[in-house]
């Protein structure tokens, strides 16, 4: 339900789960089924930037993804293969 109303990458869970007091090894482990390109993709087809240019969409989608805790190679390998 949570991947649905507010999608976070792995890195972010997985400290959501340590601040809570979750073990690193079953943090790990809850958050190894996710997939991250899937997150990503979810997260950049609800956002809308209209009248904006290609560049200034991939920069601002960057950050959103950086600020939702998905990894960098899963932000750039999502972000060349989206048309906007």
């Amino acid at each position: 339900y949570r991947l649905q109303t507010s999608p976070q990458g792995k890195r972010k869970i997985f400290h959501e789960l340590l601040k809570k007091g979750i073990s690193k090894e079953i943090a790990k482990q809850s958050i190894e089924h996710l997939d991250e390109k899937e997150i990503a993709k979810n997260i950049i087809q609800n956002k809308t930037f209209p009248n904006m240019q290609e560049e200034q969409k991939k920069l601002k989608l960057l950050r959103f993804l950086r600020s939702r805790g998905v990894e960098e190679n899963v932000i750039y390998s999502t972000l060349r293969g989206e048309n906007f």
